[in-house]
């Protein structure tokens, strides 16, 4: 069964600050409900500010850069191969984002790297992700003050539900958008499977985001 790619958006952020020397990983596979190691792999990206331009810009670039990560690492079986697929394609990740905001009129800065950045505390199902400064691919827009959009790439979190710990199927309650890419992957018992690369929750703005983690 095809399941979906579920995210979320945090508050106003500044930019992560740092020498970036290593790049980490992405992986697609099947969800299971389990608790996010500390060696788990964040994606984020920063909004150059909380305009709606500039939050669109921030949409598409997430939309590509998913749809590339997940290419780059697909069937790679270990987070070292992972990280060393997306250390080889980092400037490549940058130019996908620098021509996203390019096509949308923006001339500002695109920086994309690797290194300690700070996420708030989760509730997956019954563990809670405390806040702190983990692991993260950082692409930042222009200023980076904007909203900032993650979700956890390695491992592959990205398909569970934030709110509940579950997987979500395309049935669920949320905006019925057309996929970003279908995948095959490798499922529980080793069979190929079609995986749906589906963005369940799209930039509704913290306030909107506060509201909806009451209805799950």
């Amino acid at each position: 069964m095809a399941q979906s790619l579920t995210t979320t958006q945090t508050g106003n952020s500044s930019a992560n600050n740092g020498p970036i020397l290593t790049t980490e990983a992405y992986d697609v596979a099947t969800p299971h409900d389990a608790p996010i190691p500390q060696q788990a792999f964040r994606l984020r990206i920063i909004a150059n500010s909380d305009s709606t331009q500039d939050q669109n810009v921030k949409r598409d670039v997430r939309n590509a850069i998913v749809i590339e990560v997940a290419k780059l690492v697909h069937g790679a079986k270990t987070e070292p191969e992972a990280q060393a697929r997306v250390t080889a394609a980092l400037p490549k990740l940058r130019a996908i984002a620098l021509k996203v905001t390019r096509q949308h009129g923006f001339t500002y800065p695109v920086k994309a790297m690797v290194g300690k950045a700070p996420f708030p505390t989760k509730l997956y199902g019954n563990q809670v992700y405390p806040a702190g400064e983990y692991k993260a691919l950082v692409i930042t827009l222009g200023k980076g003050q904007g909203q900032n959009w993650w979700c956890v790439l390695f491992p592959p979190l990205c398909f569970i539900d934030i709110a509940s710990g579950d997987a979500v199927p395309n049935t669920a309650g949320f905006p019925d958008l057309p996929p970003l890419e279908t995948i095959s992957i490798n499922g529980p018992t080793g069979q190929p499977e079609k995986v749906q690369v589906r963005l369940a929750v799209l930039d509704y703005g913290e306030e909107a985001w506060k509201a909806m983690m009451h209805w799950f």
